[in-house]
């Protein structure tokens, strides 16, 4: 599991997303908080970086088969 948060996200709790983390399996989950962006993280400015870590992950994932 991938999963991206913005910390200034005024939709859904960051705090929540990062509890949820704790308790999953660390083999099995990835978390980044991306400091002041908001919800819809693909469509930031800096929506670039976000597809690179996508991608990145995606890579190391598939290299882990």
């Amino acid at each position: 599991l991938l999963l991206f948060h913005g910390d200034s996200d005024k939709i859904t709790s960051h705090i929540a997303s990062e509890k949820f983390i704790e308790k999953a399996p660390s083999n099995l989950v990835t978390f980044k908080l991306w400091k002041g962006l908001y919800h819809s993280l693909h469509n930031e400015i800096s929506n670039r970086d976000i597809f690179i870590n996508i991608l990145n992950w995606i890579d190391k994932a598939h290299e882990n088969k």
